[in-house]
């Protein structure tokens, strides 16, 4: 391409992003590739090229789609805390549940977390009908303070903890108050709310909305 006040001469290359080692139509050709291959023993003996070449198309790809999800399509979300090695120790994730798409992503569990994603909801004029989260005060205040016309619900999953929860509870009552009923097993206090029996804690991407 000429430029007509200079006189100079530069070369538009339209086959490749600007500071690519690779072509589009190689990029296209490696997505296509990752979805019914590895990388480590597939694409890249294939390609003949490097795993950073083939992470790096992957995660430019991801970030280019997923960076900023739209807002205004999600009727039902849930919100849950997952445990990993981070500053805090906790990532907040909310989740479309019809979609069973991210929406976002951030740092610890308090209130404070999810800020930025009241103000793009917000600003998107999305109108959710109810929200799902667990029983941690932190998203109840969160959800009631933000969106105040949604239903507030609990997963099954969370339901269903504390129901068995206090089951065990009682059952340990009730061998160690009757003979009946005894198990040396459970000769301890029956007030502990220690079992081992109980699954721990997991995001449920399947929660299902119910009104409480």
């Amino acid at each position: 391409m000429e430029s007509l006040e200079c006189g100079r001469v530069r070369q538009v290359d339209t086959f490749s992003s600007a500071r690519r080692s690779y072509t589009k139509s190689f990029k296209r050709y490696a997505l296509e590739l990752s979805r019914c291959a590895t990388i480590q023993n597939v694409i890249t003996r294939y390609l003949g090229v490097s795993w950073d070449t083939i992470k790096d198309i992957q995660a430019r790809y991801l970030h280019q789609r997923f960076d900023k999800p739209k807002l205004s399509k999600p009727e039902r979300i849930a919100i849950d805390e997952i445990h990993l090695k981070t500053s805090s120790g906790y990532l907040t994730i909310v989740m479309d549940l019809d979609s069973s798409a991210l929406v976002e992503v951030a740092d610890g569990r308090s209130t404070k977390v999810l800020a930025p994603f009241w103000k793009r909801l917000k600003h998107s004029r999305a109108k959710l009908e109810a929200v799902a989260t667990d029983m941690g005060p932190a998203y109840i205040e969160a959800v009631r303070e933000n969106l105040p016309g949604a239903v507030l619900v609990f997963d099954h999953f969370h339901i269903i903890k504390i129901y068995k929860e206090r089951k065990y509870i009682l059952n340990r009552k009730i061998n160690w108050n009757s003979s009946k009923y005894a198990n040396p097993r459970l000769n301890v206090d029956p007030n502990t709310t220690h079992s081992p029996n109980l699954s721990r804690h997991q995001f449920s991407p399947t929660a299902t909305i119910s009104r409480t």
